[in-house]
């Protein structure tokens, strides 16, 4: 019997994306690989930075904490029960299609509720291990079922004995905390005329390792991260005040409201005046 189930990914996007809070019918595990974000679980934030793994229970609401989600590559997938739970309960078992044994289930049950409401840190194999399941359950047919399950019990099993120890190298770490202290900066100060050296300079690096960085922590390009928070900017400040277009587009960076209709209309799909005749709208976006 094939297990039921439900994965997907998420690719960066200049689009915005919101995530209302929402439950799911198994043990979700989302995996940020680049970007970072902050969840929403059951009212309380955590945060998941670029590499790291969470995940819920069918009985937990969960969605984002913001408005809108971060640009983000993200994985996610959800493993059935062998019924339907409201609340940590000792019988929580994995659905027999998956292939553990009792025994097993709740050694995997125990370690994944012993972590619950965390970030997991990823290393190198469980990295390519979400990649290959992710693209296992893509391409799989029948013959596949063995390799998919296999896959699954040993994220499973993996994430139930998972080490919360940060393996970077100190320089790199350094130089992340710097970038990462640059993300709130802008968000500030997102008005400034900042350019990709600026913003380099800013963070005490090379413009290269800058966006790398950059990527691998917003997602996103410097720019396109910058574009994205000034956006975020206008979208508020059209549904919340009668200042003028124009004068939205300066107070947000922009160098000429045309500029600003451009971008706003890149990201948004709608034009500055379109979207403050209609500012709500629902999002058909879910994990």
């Amino acid at each position: 019997m094939t297990p039921a189930y439900n994965f997907g990914r998420w690719l960066p996007q200049r689009e915005t994306r919101e995530l209302a809070a929402h439950t799911d019918d198994g043990l979700e595990i989302v995996y940020v690989a680049r970007g970072e974000v902050t969840w929403d679980f059951e009212g309380q934030p955590v945060h998941s930075p670029h590499r790291t793994f969470t995940y819920t229970w069918p009985w937990q609401p969960h969605g984002s904490a913001t408005k809108t989600v971060p640009s983000l590559e993200l994985y996610w997938f959800t493993f059935p029960l062998n019924h339907r739970y409201d609340g940590f309960d000792d019988a929580i078992q994995f659905a027999r299609s998956l292939g553990f044994k009792s025994s097993e289930s709740k050694t995997v049950v125990q370690g994944l509720r012993a972590n619950a409401g965390t970030a997991l840190q990823a290393n190198i194999f469980l990295h390519e291990l979400v990649l290959r399941l992710f693209q296992a359950l893509e391409t799989s047919t029948a013959h596949d079922e063995a390799t998919v399950r296999s896959l699954c019990q040993t994220l499973l099993l993996e994430l139930s004995a998972a080490d919360r120890r940060d393996r970077h190298d100190n320089g790199a770490q350094m130089a992340q905390n710097r970038v990462r202290a640059f993300l709130k900066q802008v968000r500030d100060e997102h008005a400034n005329p900042w350019t990709l050296s600026s913003m380099a300079s800013a963070c005490q690096l090379g413009r290269t390792q800058f966006t790398r960085h950059m990527e691998e922590l917003a997602g996103d390009s410097p720019m396109r991260f910058l574009n994205r928070i000034r956006i975020e900017s206008a979208r508020d400040q059209l549904t919340e005040t009668d200042a003028g277009i124009t004068d939205i587009a300066f107070a947000c960076g922009f160098s000429s409201s045309q500029y600003f209709a451009n971008v706003f209309k890149a990201y948004t799909g709608q034009t500055p005046s379109d979207f403050r005749k209609t500012p709500f709208f629902e999002s058909t976006d879910r994990i």
